[in-house]
């Protein structure tokens, strides 16, 4: 009996220790010192104790609202609206099953219009597992189907941006022969674009100005002037005296 006990202490002390050292700091105080682990845990469950109403409410509002849409699979939808389900089921909630396949059918987009008319004029009643399978093939086919309308739109503006046009060159000959055109086909990638006509503008004629001789501010032609004074020989007279005497002696 002793040993049991001590056993059970030791058990006991280790397991108080554990949970201890796995609670946050922020909430350890908040939580009342027990000396069994059955009891802290206990304390620890009366901290987090929610209302059960308010609970069922939030996943009611939840299963309400949800809608499908592109950014998830029908799959996940329906599992996120059936995992609700079993919630409020655990909240004493009862949901039937066949509502909850009305209402998964109801919440598909638009796309699943025909599968819906379908659904409706079935007589034989889907389980949600049933529906599940039903569903995820129809959204493989509308996939396919996608697929094969966005290739046919990429081939027809591919065709649509390759045609033909005919283009006409005129071949100017001699001027006795009459003129040739010439049909040449050219494959463009661009739709054909209207030439912009070209306006011809007459040549402008140069206007040919007759300007009159520049005689503006010109000085006047003087005639040479002479001179007035009485011209002197370059010898002296002199000298020519000097060299008279010279010659005589």
């Amino acid at each position: 009996m002793r040993v049991a006990y001590e056993q059970w202490d030791r058990s006991n002390r280790l397991s108080l220790m554990l949970i201890k050292s796995h609670i946050h700091k922020g909430i350890r105080g908040s939580i009342p010192d027990c000396d069994k682990a059955k009891d802290f845990m206990k304390a620890i469950e009366e901290q987090f104790v929610s209302s059960d109403k308010a609970l069922a409410s939030t996943l009611m509002k939840k299963l309400s609202g949800m809608r499908h849409n592109s950014s998830k699979s029908v799959r996940g939808h329906i599992m996120e609206m059936r995992d609700i389900a079993a919630q409020l089921r655990a909240l004493e909630i009862e949901i039937s099953e066949s509502f909850l396949v009305h209402f998964i059918v109801n919440s598909l987009q638009s796309e699943y219009t025909p599968f819906k008319i379908s659904y409706n004029t079935h007589k034989e009643k889907w389980s949600v597992n049933e529906l599940l399978t039903m569903c995820v093939q129809e959204e493989e086919r509308l996939k396919h189907e996608n697929e094969i309308l966005e290739s046919a739109n990429l081939d027809s503006e591919l065709s649509g941006s390759s045609g033909s046009r005919t283009v006409e060159f005129e071949e100017l000959r001699d001027p006795v022969e009459n003129s040739t055109r010439q049909m040449v086909v050219i494959p463009s990638l661009a739709p054909p674009v209207a030439e912009e006509q070209s306006v011809h503008e007459p040549p402008l004629q140069e206007e040919h100005v007759h300007q009159a001789p520049f005689t503006h501010n010109l000085p006047e032609q003087v005639g040479v002037r002479k001179s007035s004074r009485q011209r002197r020989p370059a010898i002296s007279s002199d000298y020519l005296v000097y060299l008279q005497e010279t010659k005589g002696r």
